[in-house]
């Protein structure tokens, strides 16, 4: 099945792709970090509107594997070049009937990339008639590494939307946003470049060390982890809340504390806090099969301490809990 990429930020027609199902940080060509890890890292954000201030300030904070300057979606034309890497959202959507279906979210794939363009097609640019939507960005451009995204599933929107409103990391679209979030993203992200690691997709991971350290503390866990929705096509911006699982019955079997959380303050709180905190995270995927995938998180490193991955077309399949607690339970 063919499918298509639309760039968000830059609103790139559609183009060709591979539909991938990596949760969170991924690495992908190691023949290019020596080259970004000298090279300018040009992040594309909006810094007219002020919508992504709170990112800007984060990554000033957080980043420094290399240099980088932030640039206007509409200046990355000026300086496209075989030296130069990039860091944007991307979509990958099934060229079918459903493309464009606020119903059909797993079918839709949404990344934060550092990309760069092939030298090959730097060298016949016409740059005198350049236009960005002109640029076939898979055929044309290498992967460097990517942050995968989680739609809201409560939410009922077309890709367009993401092209039109959304912020730099697709809020208010995708679910786990906001500065706390993204730092945590471009620590991980960061251990990863520095430790060159590449992990198989869906690999598990599983740090005895610091589950030990989760046991005694507590989980934190999105309010709408729990909610299993309802694709309702009467509906035109949401869906419906067709079951709350009972925290109860979920963590009967889960050896530590827990709490529940809105992501508003799971952000200030990895922003403000002076201790470790760990909060839960699930992603949605799509190959042959549909795969949910459960990540727990080390707020103050930014790195996945656990991660579990089940064929699963759910919202939230309480099966990865049970997983996690056994896990926990193993020392």
């Amino acid at each position: 099945m063919k499918k298509i990429v639309v760039n968000c930020l830059l609103s790139l027609m559609c183009l060709l792709s591979v539909l991938s199902a990596n949760a969170q940080p991924y690495l992908f060509d190691n023949k290019e970090l020596p080259k970004l890890k000298k090279a300018t890292l040009y992040v594309i954000m909006d810094t007219k509107t002020g919508k992504d201030d709170k990112y800007y300030d984060v990554f000033k904070e957080v980043w420094n594997y290399c240099a980088y300057e932030i640039i206007e979606p509409s200046e990355v034309g000026n300086y496209l070049s075989p030296d130069a890497f990039f860091i944007n959202i991307h979509v990958t959507i099934s060229q079918n009937q459903l493309e464009y279906s606020p119903l059909y979210k797993y079918l839709q794939v949404y990344e934060l990339k550092i990309w760069k363009i092939t030298p090959a097609y730097a060298r016949k640019m016409d740059r005198k008639n350049f236009r960005m939507q002109d640029i076939n960005l898979v055929e044309n451009s290498i992967t460097v590494a990517k942050i995968r995204l989680k739609p809201d599933d409560s939410k009922r929107f077309f890709v367009s939307d993401m092209l039109k409103k959304s912020d730099f990391l697709g809020a208010p679209y995708m679910l786990y946003t906001g500065p706390g979030i993204f730092k945590n993203y471009l620590q991980y992200l960061q251990t990863l470049l520095n430790k060159q690691l590449f992990y198989k997709e869906r690999e598990s991971i599983c740090n005895y060390n610091e589950l030990d350290k989760l046991k005694k503390s507590t989980l934190y866990i999105p309010k709408t982890l729990l909610n299993e929705y309802k694709k309702d096509k009467a509906l035109t911006d949401q869906n419906k809340i067709a079951k709350i699982y009972d925290p109860k019955e979920i963590f009967e079997d889960y050896p530590g504390k827990y709490e529940f959380i809105s992501i508003a303050d799971l952000n200030n709180r990895i922003m403000e806090a002076d201790e470790t905190m760990y909060y839960a995270s699930i992603y949605l995927s799509l190959e042959t099969l549909v795969y949910s995938t459960i990540t727990i998180t080390n707020s103050t490193t930014g790195e996945i301490i656990f991660s579990e991955s089940i064929v699963s077309g759910r919202s939230f399949p309480p099966k990865l809990i049970k997983i996690l607690s056994e896990s926990m339970n193993k020392k």
